[in-house]
């Protein structure tokens, strides 16, 4: 059985990905600081969760339909998990969580 390659890693901010390719397949565990997240110019989704979360997973396949229609937008997937600083800033207590900021 063939293995398939590892994912290029993402330009800082860790977690951003071009909205003109396809949705984020890899969480971030390298967050971008909170001041990062609130510069943003334009509209921005933020993903929280992780790559063992069945929830997450499952979800994958509607948010990349979605991020799909919406080229513009900005999408950081970031590995959460207690005392993560970004997810508690945001106050994330399940996954998945994606917060919109316009």
């Amino acid at each position: 059985m063939a293995m398939n390659p590892a994912p290029a890693a993402a330009t800082y901010p860790e977690g951003l990905k071009d909205r003109s390719t396809d949705v984020n397949e890899i969480y971030s565990s390298t967050e971008p600081a909170r001041v990062e997240i609130d510069r943003c110019a334009g509209p921005t989704l933020i993903e929280f969760g992780s790559p063992t979360c069945g929830h997450c997973r499952r979800a994958q396949p509607l948010l990349a339909e979605a991020l799909g229609r919406h080229p513009g937008l900005r999408h950081f997937k970031i590995f959460d998990g207690p005392g993560r600083p970004l997810g508690r800033s945001f106050r994330v207590k399940l996954w998945p969580t994606m917060i919109f900021m316009r």
